[in-house]
């Protein structure tokens, strides 16, 4: 494959991202108490300082018993990831007839979008947000569980719903598809730094 056909995939699915993020805040946003979803209940005020906690100290886990934000964002764009995957826009140079072929192609640009999706979510939720989760973890007295979901409001939109997401998320699935072997740069464009 050629460096057009990564370039035309990574245009593709410039929607991804953002249909992830929203059902990545539809997830949260009852969790936190700021909507109602039936079958959903508001988390316990101690369990969202538990995980502010958490989030706010480096060394300590992403995550506090079910409370994931990182692997919930990291699940939501690998599943929209996926879908696109199965569905290509087209073969190049042709598609091949054999099914096993094609799930060897899907899987290995799987893998390979894999680890570029836990660290993107890592990056975005929590890496680039410390200073905010430890405002919202230093919250106390009358209130402060509102606050700290303010917080967490603002917090979990600037982390997945920034523009940067879908153009860190489009070169990954561009470097992806390199690593895979399915795509190539061209020497000119690698030395401008473009796919």
């Amino acid at each position: 494959m050629v460096d057009a056909v990564a370039r035309r995939f990574a245009r593709s699915a410039l929607h991804t991202p953002s249909n992830a993020a929203e059902s990545f805040h539809d997830a949260w946003r009852p969790r936190l108490g700021l909507d109602y979803k039936p079958g959903v209940s508001k988390e316990h005020w101690k369990r969202i300082w538990a995980l502010s906690r958490r989030l706010s100290t480096p060394g300590l886990g992403d995550e506090y018993d079910n409370l994931k934000p990182v692997a919930d964002l990291r699940k939501q764009l690998q599943d929209r990831l996926y879908v696109l995957l199965q569905n290509p826009l087209r073969w190049d140079p042709a598609e091949p007839t054999d099914d096993a072929h094609k799930q060897q192609v899907f899987d290995g640009l799987a893998n390979a979008l894999s680890a570029k999706t836990l660290d993107l979510a890592t990056r975005r939720v929590r890496a680039e947000r410390m200073p905010e989760w430890q405002s919202a973890f230093n919250q106390s007295g009358r209130g402060s569980s509102y606050a700290r979901v303010d917080h967490w409001r603002a917090h979990l939109r600037a982390s997945s719903l920034s523009q940067t997401l879908d153009e860190e998320l489009a070169t990954a699935r561009c470097e992806a598809c390199i690593a895979s072997g399915l795509a190539r740069r061209s020497p000119e464009r690698s030395a401008r730094g473009a796919w």
